[in-house]
Order: structure tokens, then sequence, then C-alpha cells
């Protein structure tokens, strides 16, 4: 878009004056401990793309087929067709320079040659046909596709254009009183044209022949209107170099949504983060946003890059052109996500801090387990959170410093100690008891991890009702540690077996049972075929009605595939799927507060991961652990593609 160079205003889709406005005030964060001030390094997330030509003058940008690109490059006169990787897909030779673009619906585009009196399609093949306009010197300023028409304004001649792709017939319509009619949008639910005028400071709205149905003037405290953008196909949003507003003429209230900007010089909006509206700011060189009444501001890598024009592809990533320097600007929404990290000096203070921020304010019971083996925390994960129960680690022969200071500040009445002696002495226990004089505390142990993982199943503490058991293999972590936050919140456990067996044992199949009937009870494969034998699948088959299996060809996508279709708008914990000690903790805590646990790299995040804290919404990413398990490249959320 051919952004105006005047002082803000927007429009509604009704033509009636809006009679007074104000400043829309900010709704109370739900929570902004995590939101930063100022211009925020988007580091990974934003990315540059050279184009052909430095000096090319790119001016404006669209979304194109699949997750490509349009840009429009005036001193080159071509609109190039960019993959969402930078690579030039296509080149559009023209004989003007462009300025202006909107998307043909075809996975074409359109574009204004301001300086060349013509407007231009270029078709999803970049093949290019050029129109030109009969009135001489009209300046074509924008440009839009509504009801199957192309409309455009002629700025210098106070013109509305529209050519009809089906006949070849281009007209012209005369709009009496304007002075600089600038841009142009149709909105679908009126059927109407609404046409910015920045000489007059009116908003002319039409009909689809240019018959006359009335102006809007800009509401009291607002300035000149200047450029329109259309969401869900409704007029109601516009922008000028320093402010957006919207204006809802049914109920005469105007609402300022941004202000004091330098030069805005692109809007849009981006949807599986909620609602967020987004634009690009020449002036600050930065690409904006508001979350939760909180303004977001992520700086370019280079000053005074010329942003000019804005659009959004995927609903994920947002594009602008570089008009300096030559390139296109690519970002990632997902540099909204505010990262944390969890952590201590070892695991046993990373154990210790994640219960500290978990239950701040102490808990009824805690759970004590190895830190030296992974086996016995993940069986007592879903089961400590069900009781909400923090998971603390030791060693085998002393109890550690840090699960001692944490079991004073918790002050539970009842500590679980998970495993038999081999895996935590009697000594560890008495530590506790001395400790805790008053606590009651108990030991539910096991000859080895999968005779305790039964034990938990079989106790007091373990949740009944649920019709699901997590089956998961007891020779590795990862695919137990994922499992358990899934585990909890569906209210079921998670039982460790030997996942190479050709046959779950008797034991095993008796505490199956404890959680699932015949007719109703579902039990959950967690893992492919090499983690947990299609033997003990079938067995499971031949009890009861349903089997499933979570699967996927490594840990990742395990993980990935068992935290699909979580709650939308929960926060999340990223745990390594390389390092165990870290993470232990992690899916006791993620299980009682309904969150999942998504496995990463030491130094990236499984693309698969990325997506889902997108597409789900997490206001944020908590990373469990020290930088030795999960780098800080991790914390950035960074994508391993």
């Amino acid at each position: 878009m051919l952004a105006a160079a005047v002082t803000a205003g927007l429009l509604s889709a009704a033509p009636t004056l809006a009679a007074h406005a104000e400043v829309e005030p900010d709704p109370a964060p739900a929570s902004t401990d995590l939101l930063p001030t100022g211009p925020i390094d988007p580091g990974p997330h934003l990315v540059e793309f050279a184009l052909p030509n430095p000096h090319g003058a790119p001016n404006d940008v669209v979304a194109g087929p699949d997750g490509s690109v349009w840009v429009s490059v005036f001193n080159d006169k071509q609109i190039l067709r960019v993959s969402h990787d930078g690579a030039v897909l296509a080149t559009a030779q023209l004989t003007g320079g462009p300025t202006s673009l909107t998307t043909d619906d075809a996975g074409g585009v359109w574009a204004t040659e301001y300086a060349s009196n013509a407007i231009a399609h270029v078709d999803a093949s970049a093949a290019v046909t050029e129109h030109s306009i009969p009135t001489p010197n009209s300046f074509p300023a924008n440009i839009d596709v509504f009801k199957g028409y192309v409309y455009f304004t002629e700025s210098n001649t106070q013109k509305l254009g529209r050519y009809n792709p089906a006949n070849g017939a281009l007209d012209e319509y005369p709009i009496l009183g304007s002075v600089t009619p600038w841009d142009v949008r149709g909105d679908q639910n009126t059927g109407s044209l609404y046409i910015t005028d920045t000489g007059s400071g009116t908003v002319w709205k039409r009909y689809l022949n240019g018959e006359d149905q009335g102006t809007f003037a800009p509401a009291a405290g607002t300035d000149l209107f200047g450029d329109l953008t259309d969401f869900e196909d409704t007029v109601s949003t516009g922008y000028t170099s320093h402010e957006i507003s919207t204006v809802n003429a049914t109920d005469a209230f105007a609402k300022v949504l941004e202000v004091n900007r330098r030069e805005i010089t692109g809007v849009t909006e981006i949807r599986t983060r909620s609602f967020q509206l987004w634009f690009a700011d020449a002036g600050d060189n930065v690409f904006g946003t508001r979350i939760d009444g909180s303004q977001l501001e992520f700086a370019m890598p280079t000053a005074n890059v010329g942003l000019s024009g804005i659009a959004a592809t995927g609903d994920r990533y947002l594009w602008s052109a570089e008009k300096v320097t030559g390139k296109l600007a690519r970002l990632d929404v997902a540099a909204t996500i505010p990262p944390d990290r969890l952590s201590g000096t070892d695991r046993y203070a990373t154990a210790a801090a994640i219960a500290k921020g978990a239950y701040p304010a102490g808990a009824s019971i805690a759970f004590v387990t190895s830190g030296e083996t992974f086996a016995d925390a993940l069986s007592a994960g879903p089961i400590a959170a069900h009781n909400e129960a923090p998971v603390l680690l030791s060693t085998k022969g002393v109890l550690s410093s840090a699960a001692r200071a944490e079991l004073l500040r918790l002050n539970p009445g009842r500590v679980v100690l998970i495993g038999g002696p081999a895996a935590l002495s009697d000594g560890v226990l008495a530590s506790i008891q001395e400790a805790l004089p008053r606590a009651a505390v108990q030991r539910i142990g096991g000859s080895d991890r999968f005779a305790v993982s039964r034990a938990l199943l079989n106790s007091d503490l373990a949740p009944r009702g649920s019709e699901k058991v997590f089956i998961s293999t007891g020779r590795d972590f990862p695919d137990a540690l994922s499992a358990a936050p899934v585990a909890a919140h569906a209210g079921s456990v998670v039982l460790l077996v030997d996942g190479k067996s050709t046959a779950l044992s008797g034991d095993e199949m008796r505490a199956i049972a404890t959680q699932l009937s015949p007719m109703y009870g579902v039990p959950q494969i967690v893992g492919g075929p090499n983690a947990v034998s299609t033997a003990i699948e079938n067995q499971l088959r031949s009890t009861y009605k349903l089997t499933y299996r979570y699967n996927g060809s490594d840990r990742f996508e395990v993980s990935s595939a068992l935290n699909k279709g979580w709650v939308s708008g929960q926060p999340a914990y990223v745990a390594s799927g390389i390092s165990f000690p870290d993470a232990l903790a992690g899916g006791a805590v993620a299980g009682a507060q309904h969150r999942p646990i998504y496995l990463s790299q030491k130094s990236c995040i499984p693309a698969a991961a990325v997506d889902a804290f997108v597409i789900n919404r997490a206001p944020s990413v908590t990373v469990l652990g020290g930088l030795v398990a999960l780098s800080a490249e991790v914390e950035r959320l960074t994508s391993c593609r």
C-alpha cells in the first residue's frame, strides 16, 4: 500500500458522523511480569532476505500463495514473488514502477504504477498485463479487488477508477468535492466502497458503480483520515503516519488504538495469537503490536531500513519491505511469547526452584525421589500432580541440602519417598523425619523401577476413574516425561514397563486394571514400537476394546503428538529431550498446573513445538533447567528449522 503522509484517523463501515473520540484505556493485563519494556531484539525470530538489487527501493508487500509474498520494487519496475525462505520464485517486469499492491484471490496480484499512469496485473505464473488510465497524470495511489472489479484511486484527478477483468472495461468516476482521494477498500458486509481523502479529511462511500452514498468526517480528537484496513471483510480500522484508530459510527464513538507513532507504513492483523493488530513504523524502525494492553516493539537489527508496507502469512509471519536497504524482513510472532527459565546450580537445586515457583505458599504433601536415576520421578509425576505435591530430588545416601531446605519451606504434613533403599537410603528417610518431626513420612518402593511404578498405581495416592493409563517404557526417560502432564491433565497415571518385552506381566495387567474397565478403558501407549513393542500393544488390544498409541519417528515427535489438542491459552514448559536431570521435577508441576511439557534439543526447539506455542496461544514458555542442558537459544524459542 502507498501510505499517506498525513496525521491519522479512521473509518467505520457506516456513513454517519462519529460524535466524539476517546483514547481507549489499556485494559489491565493478565500478567505483564514477563513482558519487556522498550524495543525488543527479536533475535532468531526476525530474518532479513536480500532482494536482487540493494538499490531497488521495494515499497509494498502482500501475501501470495503457499506462504510466499509479492513485493513491489519501484526502481527496478518489478514485482517479485518471494518464498517463505527468501528465495525469489518469480520476477514480473513492468514498464512503470509499482507502488501499491493487492491480491487478486487467485494467487496473483494487482498494482498501481503511480508515476506511469497505469495499473498492472501479475497472475500466479508472473505473466504481466498493464492497463493505461484514460485521464493523464492521474497518479493512481492505492488499489483493491472487490466484488469482481479492480478499484483504484486517482489522487491527482479526483476520481475513482474501476477495471472489469471480465470485459476489459476501464471506467472513471469523478468524486465531486474530493481533493486527494487516496486509499480504497471494499466492505463485504455493506457491499460499499470506502475512499479516504487526505486533502479534504473525509471518507467517501460509494456504490460499485461509483454512485455517491455519503461521506464520513473525522471524529473529534482524531486528525485527517489516511489509509484503511479491512479485517474479516469489514472496513473498520485505518491509519496515518502517526495514529491507528477505529470509528464505530453506530455508537458515535471513536477509539484510538495507537498514538504518537513516527511513521506508520502498514497495518495488518494476526489471529493465532488471539487478535493482534500489527504495524510497521519506519520512523522508529520497528514492528509493533499490543498484547493485554502492553505495547511490544521489535527492533530491526539495522538502523533506518525504511520499513514500507506490512503483510501477514499463515497467521504467523509478518513481512515488510526495506525501502532503504533493498531487503525483505520477516518476523515470526513467536517473538511475542515471553520466555522464562527455572533452574538452579544443579538438578537438586533446580527441582527445589521448580517447587518454590509452583508452591509459594507451601504444600500439604511432598514427594522425594532419586536425582541419580530418572524412573521413580517419572512414575511419581502424574500422581504428585494429582495430589498437588512437588517432587524433590535427593542423592541416594544423604538428603540433598536443596531438598531439605525446600521441605522446611513447604512444611508438608506428609512426605512420600519413591523407590526402595537402593534408590533412597533409610538415612534419607531418617533425615526427613528429623527435619519434619510432625510429618508422616512413608516409602513406596519395589524391587525395581517397574515394581515401584506398579506400587504407585496401587497406592491410595493414585487417581481413579479416568479410564486411561499411559504406558511408557522405563528404559529411557523422554516419553514418560512428556506423558506425565498429559496423564495428570486426564486424571490418570503413567505406568513404566519394559517396552522391549513381548508381554506385560500379570502384576502389570492387574495394575492397569485398577484404572481401566474392559468395556470403557483405553490404554494409552506412549512411543513407537521401538519404545513399547507391538506384542505389548496386541496383548492390550486383546483385553480392551480400544488401545491408542502416541507415535513418532523420535522422542520429539512423540512429545508433540502427546501435546496435540492441549487447551489453548495455557503456558508451556520446555525440558531437555537429551539430558534428564533438570527436567525430573517438571512433570509433576506441569501436570498440577495443567500445562504441557515439550522436549527440546540442547540448542533449538523442534519446529512442531514452536508451532504449537503459536497455534495454542501460549502466553509464556518456561525452560526447565540450566544452560548446560538447554542453551540461551532455547530460551529465545529458536526453532530447529
